[in-house]
């Protein structure tokens, strides 16, 4: 029997805390920025907090993504992700200096879907899963095998895109 792509699976134990993680991480974020007073390391932590999150996803959480269920919660934190954009655009005044870093918010649903092809096109290409290039030397973490040019490829891809969006 052939394994399909998109699969529903339960969480894994690497699942159930990096989503915890990063539900704390999102709600430290919203009382920041849902509060009337922006602390002064704003700038750099909605940047932390939105290109931290999309190179996350890639580097470390892409065996997580394989998963149904789990880019179902990662689409859900997209979701406030994009309601979070709004509220930053709907207060510019209050909120100017992120008004820009906040941009990339608005694409963290695209990003997963870019993901998603990317992983897609590197299976029917070599019949493998994507993997990250997160060793320099030796096998990958998650899956144990060696990368190859496509897996380099399609990152340098993944992180082109990844600062294009952020300047649209």
């Amino acid at each position: 029997m052939e394994k399909r792509i998109f699969e529903f699976y339960r969480l894994s134990k690497w699942d159930y805390i990096t989503i915890t993680i990063y539900s704390i991480l999102t709600f430290y974020i919203h009382s920041i920025y849902t509060s009337s007073n922006l602390p002064e390391y704003a700038n750099g932590l909605i940047f932390g907090y939105i290109f931290g999150t999309m190179f996350f996803n890639y580097m470390l959480n892409y065996k997580s993504l394989r998963n149904m269920t789990v880019l179902v919660i990662w689409v859900g934190f997209g979701i406030y992700h994009f309601w979070l954009f709004t509220q930053i655009e709907d207060n510019s005044s209050m909120y100017s200096d992120t008004r820009h870093l906040g941009n990339g918010l608005k694409y963290s649903i695209l990003v997963l879907i870019i993901q998603q092809l990317i992983r897609f096109l590197n299976i029917k290409l070599t019949s493998m899963e994507i993997v990250s290039p997160i060793t320099r030397v030796g096998p990958d973490i998650f899956d144990n095998r060696y990368l190859n040019v496509l897996d380099y490829g399609f990152f340098a891809l993944y992180m082109l895109i990844l600062i294009s969006l952020w300047f649209i």
